[in-house]
């Protein structure tokens, strides 16, 4: 877009900055419209009147390599240098920068549910490794990770559980780090991955605590170990006499603690029991143990009511990590809101520094994920309510929720001391589908949800038989209801709709804020999906 005076031709030359990976006539080309065709230039041309030209930039089949495991990007400019002291060339505002990345996996990555491997949760780290969590349904339901690339390659198959082991379809979840560590009186990056899952079998080198417990495993990249790939570092089995259900894994990027965020009818050591299903929240560290790194479990904080906890996420802050639930009663004597209710609480260990704040309508709000951005609580749920903020004079903010005629999904932010920040309601514009949305995501200052619909929740797919797996991006861009200008801040709100039947979308990723990886049920197929920041899916299908 140009803007200013002029009654001349204005041309804007094209070139990529230097921190690109990727350079324009490198297998790169850009095109501009011109005469009803495209025409292969780097020079853009506004004619008088015209403030928008269209263009494109293409890799041209067979013309484009790229041998490293993350995806090429090209961050497209004005060229400065050229451009000086030409007559009739535009100049770029500050910040004027297109990135655009190069989406190497163009067809679904299958996961090989032929194979046995049923998959459960997924990261995306380290060069933009995938890392597929699951377990091995033709052998004992041995729980495995799957590590590919950018382009779909598998690069490793990794065995977490013991051939001895004979588990019942366990849910293992996955979690990734990069981190810095001292090394050789400097600082070097460590790549750590931990897979945590809940069962009551035997489970080789543990020893059982009573009812389900639950069994933590962590591992390395050790680039001297054939060539580089990730080995074991350490596994540990934790918990009460009775059951003990992990939620959510989670790896501090500081010191690379591990945090474990669950629900127990027991009671964990030092603690007590409130009633029914209670919150925990557990720090396990790693310490040195002559040559070895040995895990050791810093604290467990156990948090509740009379009534059934149900807990869905946790954030692994360095000082005070966090936990997020609901609840249909008082959490640690806070004041009951609705029905269910929603709550969050930050400690700093077993004893001290416990702060809880229960938040919500004066409905039901039960949350199916949450997750710790920018310094405030965004909290996932699905219920027939419609949320939204209301202000008065003073500026105070308050939640209304309104009653709906079916299942939507709400997004909720509050600020670390419970304050309601924003609302958003994702319904289907009839308000006639049950739309569950279960996964949660930030992404480039924005929110991702994910999950399923058993109707038209885009607007525009066709509806068809059983479930559909659903994805939208919500804009937290605000508008400012004081600003004179006539132009809207640009939002990059979109939803999309899988078009098969009996599909959802299971876990996300977040990959460089280029790519969102959906880890995806069609059937009893397993799949991979990547989608761009505009909401396109990348990988085919078919």
């Amino acid at each position: 877009m140009l803007t200013g005076d002029r009654d001349e031709v204005i041309l804007a030359r094209l070139q990529e900055t230097k921190e690109s990976d990727a350079e324009l006539g490198a297998g790169v080309v850009t095109e501009r419209w011109s005469n009803g065709r495209w025409v292969p230039s780097d020079e853009l041309e506004f004619p008088v009147g015209v403030n928008e030209v269209r263009f494109r930039i293409r890799v041209p089949e067979g013309s484009y390599s790229n041998s490293e495991l993350d995806d090429r990007f090209l961050l497209l400019g004005l060229d400065q240098k050229y451009q000086a002291g030409r007559e009739n060339y535009a100049r770029a505002v500050d910040g004027g920068i297109l990135r655009v990345s190069f989406n190497e996996q163009v067809k679904a990555l299958a996961l090989h549910q032929s194979d046995g491997f049923v998959a459960t949760d997924l990261d995306v780290s380290h060069q933009g490794r995938i890392f597929v969590a699951g377990y091995d349904s033709l052998s004992s339901d041995r729980v495995r990770v799957r590590v590919y690339d950018q382009k779909g390659s598998e690069l490793q198959d990794i065995l977490i559980s013991s051939p001895s082991d004979t588990l019942s379809q366990p849910k293992p979840l996955i979690a990734t780090v990069k981190r810095e560590v001292a090394k050789d009186k400097g600082k070097v990056d460590r790549f750590e991955f931990v897979v945590s899952y809940s069962t009551d079998s035997a489970v080789s080198g543990t020893a059982a605590q009573g009812g389900v417990d639950i069994v933590t495993s962590r591992y390395w990249f050790d680039e001297e170990s054939n060539g580089g790939e990730y080995v074991a570092n350490w596994t540990i089995r934790t918990g009460t006499s009775a059951d003990d259900q992990v939620r959510s894994v989670q790896m501090n990027s500081d010191s690379g603690y591990v945090l474990i965020a669950g629900e127990t009818v027991g009671t964990w050591p030092n603690q007590t029991n409130a009633g029914g299903t209670d919150s925990f929240l557990q720090r396990i560290d790693t310490q040195q143990d002559g040559a070895n790194e040995v895990p050791k479990v810093a604290w467990t904080r156990q948090v509740g009511s009379s009534a059934n906890e149900s807990v869905v996420g946790a954030a692994s802050r360095s000082v005070a990590p966090l936990l997020f639930g609901s609840v249909a009663g008082s959490v640690n004597g806070e004041p009951v809101l609705g029905g269910v209710d929603a709550f969050y609480y930050s400690t700093t260990s077993g004893e001290r520094g416990l702060a809880v704040f229960q938040v919500g309508s004066e409905a039901d709000d039960p949350l199916t994920d949450a997750i710790y951005e920018g310094n405030q609580m965004w909290l996932l749920g699905t219920t027939a309510g419609s949320y939204r903020l209301l202000k008065d004079e003073g500026g105070n903010r308050s939640l209304e929720r309104g009653p709906l005629n079916s299942q939507a999904g709400f997004l909720l932010a509050y600020t670390t001391t419970g304050l309601i920040r924003r609302a958003f309601t994702l319904n289907d514009g009839d308000d006639q589908s049950d739309d569950r949305l279960t996964l949660l995501l930030a992404f480039d200052d924005d929110m991702v949800v994910g999950g399923s619909t058993d109707g038209g929740f885009d607007g525009d797919t066709a509806v068809v038989d059983g479930d559909q797996g659903v994805l939208a991006r919500v804009s937290l861009v605000e508008e400012d209801s004081e600003s004179d200008s006539e132009e809207k801040p640009h939002d990059n709100e979109w939803r999309y709709q899988l078009p098969k039947g009996d599909s959802e979308i299971v876990a996300l990723a977040n990959y460089r804020d280029d790519e969102i990886a959906a880890l995806t049920r069609i059937g009893s197929d397993w799949l991979v999906l990547v989608f761009s920041p505009e909401g396109q899916l990348l990988s085919a299908l078919d």
